[in-house]
């Protein structure tokens, strides 16, 4: 059915093969926490890049370091999501 190819999509992304049998009862509790602190931690250095660049008076009166770092952060993301989406449609 074709309003569950998403769920199939997300499902052969981030879930190990075999699905929830190969693996124990803890493991989505575990990659929640996991996939958190890696978002923290990316956005941690989202925010130290915008100091930075501060800092370093980087952009004009009308353009912010936030704004910068922000427009930084959203291509490497989609980056990141467009190398996903390759992987798995090529694999």
């Amino acid at each position: 059915k074709v309003h569950q190819i998403p769920k199939r999509i997300f499902m052969d992304l981030f879930l190990p093969v075999g699905y929830p049998t190969s693996v124990g009862k803890s493991y989505l509790t575990y990659q929640f926490y996991d996939s958190l602190q890696g978002l923290c931690s990316y956005l941690r250095g989202v925010v130290s890049t915008s100091a930075v660049l501060t800092a370093a008076g980087v952009g004009d009166g009308d353009a912010t370091a936030i704004g910068a770092a922000m427009t930084w952060a959203m291509r490497d993301g989609l980056g990141m999501i467009g190398g996903l989406f390759f992987f798995y449609i090529t694999s």
